[in-house]
């Protein structure tokens, strides 16, 4: 179970993954192997971390709907004190690894724009004045190359002033499409997770795609299911967002804002990349009443 599983799947990047367990931790893989799980259902969450090698684990649950992060942070902490403890190994300062940047031609920097589909919205990388810009929804994070298809995002405050908040992105190409990975930096290197997104052109929405748009609440008689962890959503909202056809709900507290592909006038595809990516949305219609089916449970429409 605690073997890497997916060393073969370039499109994961530096992230390893066993049997149901997370091998990758950045921030404590100083300490040696990580064995890592978290999850739960609305609204319990909790965080499991083993640091094999170090013979110390940590436990961490809440019963808040907002608390996954928090305990996320709380589990590293924990572990990062009790190495140093019994072991004298102090966790790596805060000075991080930071490449110089590097100079792009205009045709090279031009390659990496682009709009790419991902389960927290549209990811769009622009070129303005030989730089580029990166946004995402109201945030904007100047782009600067640091070589080898990568970049650090400086946050742009009111789109226009750099402030330090910075961000690490990478645009690759992987059979004939591209993808956008957000990255940090760890021990000397740059640390790539799983693709986010991938590039996706708008497509022209339907009269009868937009008849659909409104607020689908999920029917009765599947709440139980949703406690059971069948499925997440309550409720999600069918809209359109700078020409893009978007379904938008919330999961463990996060917004999530993904693009559907419209197949035909009944079926949407999820774009974007990890769970949920891929999957369908079937509209139906029943005694007049609009409604959409979506893994394995029934939404009916309760506003336009």
């Amino acid at each position: 179970m605690t073997s890497q599983q997916n060393e073969h799947i370039t499109l994961d990047n530096d992230f390893r993954m066993g049997l149901n367990f997370v091998l990758s931790h950045p921030a404590l893989e100083y300490a040696g192997k990580v064995i890592r799980h978290d999850g739960g259902i609305s609204p319990y969450h909790s965080d499991l971390v083993i640091l094999k090698d170090k013979n110390i684990g940590v436990f961490v649950t809440t019963n808040s709907e907002n608390g996954l992060g928090i305990i996320r942070q709380m589990s590293q902490k924990i572990l990062q004190h009790a190495v140093e403890y019994k072991y004298g190994v102090c966790a790596p300062g805060k000075a991080e690894y930071i490449p110089e940047v590097v100079s792009l031609d205009k045709d090279v920097l031009t390659s990496y724009t682009g709009n790419f589909a991902s389960l927290i919205g549209i990811i769009s990388v622009e070129e303005r004045r030989s730089r580029l810009v990166l946004k995402l929804d109201k945030y904007r994070f100047r782009l600067y190359p640091l070589g080898n298809d990568w970049f650090r995002g400086k946050y742009l405050l009111l789109g226009f002033i750099p402030i330090n908040k910075d961000v690490y992105v990478k645009i690759t190409n992987y059979k004939n499409n591209r993808y956008i990975t957000l990255g940090q930096p760890v021990s000397g290197r740059l640390f790539a997770g799983p693709a986010l997104g991938i590039d996706f052109k708008p497509v022209v929405v339907s009269e009868e795609w937009k008849k659909k748009y409104g607020t689908y609440k999920l029917e009765d008689g599947f709440k139980e299911k949703l406690k059971q962890g069948v499925g997440e959503f309550g409720s999600f909202k069918l809209h359109s967002k700078d020409n893009y056809l978007v379904f938008s709900g919330m999961v463990s507290g996060q917004e999530i804002n993904a693009v559907l592909n419209p197949v035909n006038e009944n079926e949407a595809i999820i774009m974007g990349m990890g769970r949920m990516a891929k999957e369908t949305l079937f509209s139906k219609e029943k005694n007049g009443i609009e409604y959409f089916e979506f893994a394995g449970l029934k939404y009916y429409k309760v506003q336009d």
